[in-house]
């Protein structure tokens, strides 16, 4: 084999490595909408949230002296600790957050809960908060907006439902342990109303 020809062997050579070196970092690199946000630490509180649209700028601490800035984008994918899926706008200072696998992050301090309790204070006719006590020495606050779907077993299902004070209620939603708040309320049902008289009680 001659100079000339050992040369451009050796550069067909050098191409189809650098091809298959091209390939594999295109088949192992994640997309743009399924990568962490830049600087992430791997558990972090969190101590400031302000959103925006689709975008959530989060400030969060992972040490006594460390603070990050993060952005967070409607394709980041955020889960509460069991699992279900956390919109940006229902994480809340106080959080802990842990990049998981497939380069989602998880809210450790949201789970998905079923709760039954009874109304304590609605504010306004039509509320986007209520309190709701669910046993003597447990109140919580509900987040209610144009998702939450609401019910009554004692009225027809397209009749307007109307929650009071003392309304016996069930609740679907995502509860933020740490904080005692609802923040994706799914379901408010009023499964009884609010109480009149003292049970067992007639009237004269």
């Amino acid at each position: 084999m001659n100079v000339r020809t050992g040369a451009a062997v050796a550069s067909i050579a050098a191409a189809i490595v650098g091809a298959i070196l091209l390939w594999t970092l295109v088949l192992h690199r994640p997309s743009s909408g399924a990568a962490l946000p830049l600087g992430m630490p791997h558990q972090s509180t969190v101590s400031r949230v302000a959103v925006a649209g689709s975008t959530a700028k989060l400030l969060v601490r992972s040490s006594a002296t460390q603070l990050t800035a993060v952005r967070l984008r409607s394709s980041t994918k955020v889960v509460s600790r069991d699992g279900h899926t956390l919109a940006l706008g229902s994480i809340r200072p106080g959080d802990t957050l842990q990049t998981a696998a497939h380069h989602s992050i998880k809210d450790l301090s949201q789970m998905w809960v079923n709760l039954a309790g009874v109304v304590a204070y609605v504010p306004g006719t039509d509320p986007d908060l209520l309190v709701v006590q669910l046993t003597p020495s447990r109140m919580i606050t509900v987040d209610v907006d144009a998702g939450t779907h609401l019910s009554d077993t004692h009225q027809p299902p397209a009749s307007q439902v109307v929650i009071a004070d003392a309304d016996q209620i069930k609740l679907d939603g995502m509860l933020d342990g740490s904080l005692g708040e609802m923040t994706q309320t799914a379901t408010i049902v009023r499964v009884g109303p609010k109480l009149t008289k003292a049970p067992g009680t007639h009237s004269a």
